[in-house]
């Protein structure tokens, strides 16, 4: 038998030995690649996946200029500790993305409605006055309220602010030497723009301080003061809160 074996090897030395040989080299190739000798043109597609790649392996310097588009990103996998600051701007976000910012209608505790709409409604001028000023005694003496001198002089005319605030304006007379008699309507503001309760201001006029009171109905009246059936009273900077809230657009 060992005859038999020792003849079968010198047949086949140098079959074994070519075998030896290239098993040996196949291995030395796997095991001993030069650096740098694979390259991407070596790499078979799809043949580099995730779980061969080691954690952190992948930095940004190793990536091309737009080599990661939104259909490689998992859903969460950029959150806001991995953006740059400053690196996002209108631009490079889909509003169709944006959801509904939390407490939106809440800002700061307070209701939408609490804040300022812009721009604020005009001023509304005031084109129907009192019918009648002056002296209602025995023997009538009256002129009617209005404008004084609109050419130089603010026109009376009322507004209410987005807050429910109701601001009055202009100058205002009564043509008659003997003045308005007390409670004489100068005009009225309308449902929406009343206050809850009698408002009383102090106002200049010609012939100095005279006072004016709105009235709950909305009624606008001389009460007292100097004459302004010689000159003028001013409307202007009187301000009050509508009533009720809620009620004929006050808010």
């Amino acid at each position: 038998m060992l005859r038999n074996l020792s003849t079968h090897f010198r047949r086949q030395f140098v079959g074994y030995l070519a075998l030896f040989v290239a098993l040996g080299g196949s291995a030395y190739a796997v095991t001993s690649l030069p650096s740098n000798s694979v390259g991407t043109s070596q790499l078979k597609n799809s043949a580099v996946t995730t779980p061969k790649l080691a954690n952190g392996a992948v930095t940004s310097s190793k990536l091309g200029p737009a080599s990661v588009g939104a259909g490689k990103l998992a859903n969460g996998a950029v959150t806001g500790a991995k953006v740059a600051a400053n690196s996002l701007t209108g631009a490079n976000i889909n509003v169709g993305t944006l959801g509904t910012v939390p407490n939106a209608n809440h800002l700061g505790g307070s209701p939408a409605a609490a804040y300022a709409r812009t721009p604020a409604e005009p001023f509304h001028e005031v084109t129907a006055f009192g019918d009648k000023c002056g002296d209602f005694g025995a023997v009538p003496h009256f002129g009617t309220w209005q404008n004084y001198d609109s050419v130089n002089n603010s026109t009376a005319a009322y507004f209410r602010d987005p807050f429910g605030i109701v601001h009055l304006k202009g100058t205002v007379s009564c043509p008659w030497g003997g003045g308005p008699v007390s409670g004489s309507r100068i005009f009225s503001v309308p449902s929406g723009y009343t206050p809850a309760k009698t408002e009383n201001f102090a106002v200049p006029g010609a012939q100095g301080d005279t006072s004016i009171a709105i009235f709950g109905n909305g009624d606008v009246v001389w009460v007292s003061g100097n004459n302004p059936g010689v000159g003028y009273l001013e409307l202007d900077g009187i301000s009050f809160r509508c009533e009720p809230s809620g009620a004929s657009g006050c808010p």
